[in-house]
């Protein structure tokens, strides 16, 4: 029997976050969701075209960012 290796991902944020350090877990799961639900608005404003996906996230961290 075979056994998969495990492997770690790091990912790396293209945008600052405004959250402090003292920021609970909670509250940065808060600011992703108001990104997801910002990226969805600005997904259906612009004809819910595909493949534009990660182009629409960053403007939507930009957005709620600056």
């Amino acid at each position: 029997m075979a056994v998969k290796a495990k492997t770690k991902v790091k990912v790396k944020t293209t945008t600052k976050s405004k959250c402090s350090t003292r920021t609970k877990k909670a509250a940065c799961k808060v600011c992703g969701e108001a990104i997801q639900e910002k990226a969805y608005s600005i997904w259906e404003q612009e004809g819910r075209p595909d493949g534009q996906d990660f182009g629409i996230w960053l403007q939507a961290e930009k957005e709620l960012l600056s």
